[in-house]
């Protein structure tokens, strides 16, 4: 991360950051890296000695943070630890600059990490490990295909968020038959009420096409309501 800093490479320090963490899966990693940028490139006009790395590390789990990106507990401490250090530093020898020192070790150790040794050492263990999975692939296969044949193999499934389809389907059918049943009920006192039957009347209409009227009017009113909460809820 520092080497990044230093390169001045924000695509970099950021997918360092994605690794390093535990990130969501809908993080928009194009705002993480802007807002990542307008937080670093405040230390870049600053002369290498008046950079706080501590400061500038908690100041990067605050981004992080924000993009619900969760970094290791040391990381913060580290942070800390730094920004402590540095003011003590600086107030035993002003001309004290902990950048400096803080590159010339990740220097060291990027170097120690490119050695030919190390790399041959790193080439040697992976290509155990391929060995391992490659001498254990067919015997996998083997069952896996036997498992076919034989019908028991099974394939588990996991549903997400599917509930809420349901749930979102279900209140969708259930407006639409009370719409229907609203339509219905206004067509059927409006036939009522155009025939002019029935003996008992209210204001010159049929008693039952008003009633009518009235539920068709309440059932009409509590679907419009619903609706508008279900909208504001979204």
């Amino acid at each position: 991360m520092l080497m990044a800093f230093e390169q001045r490479d924000i695509r970099v320090l950021a997918d360092e950051i994605l690794h390093l963490g535990i990130a969501q899966s809908d993080v928009d990693v194009r705002v993480f890296t802007h807002d990542l940028s307008k937080v670093i490139r405040v230390y870049y006009d600053m002369p290498s000695r008046s950079v706080n790395m501590g400061q500038l590390l908690l100041r990067v789990l605050k981004v992080s943070a924000k993009h619900r990106i969760r970094l290791p507990v040391s990381f913060a401490v580290l942070g800390k630890v730094l920004a402590s250090l540095d003011s003590i530093c600086s107030r035993l020898d002003p001309d004290f600059n902990f950048t400096e020192i803080a590159r010339s070790y990740v220097g060291r150790a990027v170097r120690s990490e490119l050695h030919a040794e190390n790399l041959l050492n790193d080439f040697y263990r992976a290509l155990a490990a391929t060995r391992s999975f490659l001498f254990a692939l067919p015997e996998q296969l083997d069952r896996l295909m036997r498992k076919a044949v034989e019908g028991t193999l099974r394939v588990e499934f996991k549903h997400q968020n599917l509930d809420e389809i349901e749930a979102t389907i279900a209140r969708s059918a259930n407006r639409i038959a009370i719409a229907m049943i609203v339509a219905a009920t206004i067509i059927g006192s409006s036939l009522i009420v155009s025939a002019g039957r029935g003996a008992a009347r209210w204001f010159g209409l049929p008693t039952l096409g008003v009633i009518g009227y009235v539920v068709a009017l309440v059932f009409g009113v509590w679907l419009i309501v619903s609706i508008m909460k279900a909208g504001k809820h979204r």
